[in-house]
């Protein structure tokens, strides 16, 4: 089977079930996380950006990632991407957001516009809406 990105889906099973289900690689649940947040209604506010990118990414891990939601997941990596913890989200004064991941600082204006980025590199990974390209 191939995703819409032109990479191939394993096929695995669920635990107890003989229900197949795709699971794709973290590079290809984080590309339809992407995907999807591009097909939603442009946000109006950080909080409303910040819940978008949380429901989808929690919605692609479900669906996606063969690894059973932990309510209260650790630091070490088991399989499954969780939003950012509320511990390392920072609301500033002027409406935006900034939260910090595993992997990634998600840096996300008043007005929704957001920006991804890896945190050891700063390699931009992701931008949405408007902020000016940072040369």
């Amino acid at each position: 089977m191939t995703s819409s990105y032109g990479t191939s889906l394993s096929q695995g099973a669920n635990s107890g079930s003989s229900e197949s289900v795709r699971r794709l690689s973290l590079t290809e649940r984080l590309a339809l996380v992407y995907e999807r947040l591009d097909e939603l209604r442009p946000p109006k506010t950080a909080e409303e950006a910040l819940q978008q990118l949380n429901s989808t990414l929690e919605e692609v891990e479900d669906e996606f990632s063969g690894v059973p939601k932990n309510p209260n997941p650790g630091l070490k990596f088991d399989g499954r991407m969780y939003p950012p913890r509320d511990d390392f989200i920072n609301r500033d004064s002027d409406g935006g957001i900034t939260a910090v991941t595993k992997g990634n600082i998600v840096q996300i204006w008043a007005d929704g516009s957001m920006v991804i980025r890896q945190r050891i590199t700063g390699e931009e990974n992701y931008r949405r809406g408007w902020p000016p390209v940072e040369e």
